[in-house]
């Protein structure tokens, strides 16, 4: 059975599936953890937003993360 997080991904996902290729390849992460390892980086930025909310993080901490995962990528 999927997790809260995991089904938070797919909804999000899918709302984005036509914006999701200018961002990388398009993998269907099964865990919310393969997600912030994607080689897509919306895919792994949505995921790390999800993964941070779940675990309590407030604003400031996501975003530091969110804007360092981008700087790094992009």
């Amino acid at each position: 059975m999927a997790s809260n997080t995991q089904k938070m991904l797919a909804a999000v996902l899918s709302q984005l599936q036509p914006q999701l290729n200018k961002y990388g390849p398009i993998d269907e992460p099964s865990t919310i953890y393969e997600g912030t390892r994607s080689e897509n980086y919306l895919i792994g930025a949505v995921s790390i937003i999800i993964r941070r909310v779940d675990e309590g993080a407030d604003a400031k901490e996501i975003y530091k993360e969110v804007n360092q995962y981008l700087n790094d990528r992009v």
